[in-house]
């Protein structure tokens, strides 16, 4: 296996053991799987770890495992902590996932987020204009300043 993955990755020159690679670990079994692969082909691996608390204790012990885990395999772990909540929707209804996702339906989400420094009166302005993703200008958002760093978008 180990071989196969090496293999891979030199013929479709994805990276080299000269680069430093981030490494995505939720604690499942792939991104497990592939920490391990990587650390054991030699390459120079960080591990990163969003806990979004969307699954409770659930969500600790996976962030337990992933540290665990990044210091039996001597490999560093950034963590950022997310402090969510609100609406999970899992549905294996293709219809309503469409008609709730897709920007046409003009379903209204809200967001409010608390920024670690207070905004540039110019980047606020972008903000309020749209921003550009993947090529792609966004509508413009209604944005509502709650505090100085706390910002509510719908």
């Amino acid at each position: 296996m180990k071989r196969a993955v090496e293999r891979f990755i030199e013929q479709n020159g994805l990276f080299s053991k000269r680069d430093k690679l981030l490494v995505g670990l939720s604690g499942g079994a792939d991104s497990v799987a592939l920490a391990h692969l990587l650390v054991e082909c030699g390459y120079d691996c960080v591990a990163a770890h969003c806990n979004f608390h969307l699954r409770g204790d659930e969500s600790d012990r996976d962030e337990r495992f992933v540290a665990e885990l990044a210091e039996r395999l001597g490999i560093p772990l950034e963590k950022v902590d997310f402090d969510t909540e609100g609406l999970l929707i899992m549905t294996n209804d293709g219809d309503l996932t469409y008609k709730l996702t897709h920007p046409k339906h003009t379903i209204y989400k809200t967001y409010v987020a608390t920024l670690n420094e207070v905004p540039h009166p110019m980047d606020i302005e972008r903000l309020k204009k749209g921003v550009v993703i993947d090529g792609k200008k966004t509508q413009q958002p209604k944005v509502n300043w709650l505090k100085d760093n706390v910002v509510e978008i719908s």
